[in-house]
């Protein structure tokens, strides 16, 4: 079972043999910023998580994996649940179901294609 999102990329970076001040000169990071990341005290930007990926991808590293990890909400998200009638609702219902998100995901992207061309 995986753990949190931090402990996911401090796990992938110590079996790629990086230590966490090798990993953040390759990410353009500081130190102190992938810390803060390995310990769920700040969230990545989408580009950075882009590059984590693409330096531990060896190691199994993969987006859709890693964004199910992440707590929290992204800006965009954010406003969105803030300003839109009935997501809370929507959340609420989501919850209710028992499923595991990665399921609710896999219904959403059946029902709700990201490409409305793809129908």
């Amino acid at each position: 079972m995986l753990g949190g999102f931090g402990s996911e990329i401090r796990k992938l970076r110590l079996q790629a043999g990086l230590t966490l001040r090798g990993l953040a000169r390759r990410l353009e990071v500081s130190a102190a910023h992938l810390s803060d990341i390995e310990r769920d005290h700040r969230r990545p930007s989408d580009t950075l998580l882009e590059r984590i990926v693409s330096e531990l991808r060896d190691e199994g590293a993969e987006a859709p994996v890693l964004l199910l990890l992440l707590t929290g909400l992204d800006e965009v998200t954010r406003h969105w649940v803030t300003t839109t009638p009935g997501v809370r609702a929507l959340l609420h219902r989501c919850i209710r179901t028992g499923l595991p998100p990665a399921d609710l995901i896999a219904i959403l992207d059946e029902a709700c294609p990201a490409d409305p061309e793809r129908n």
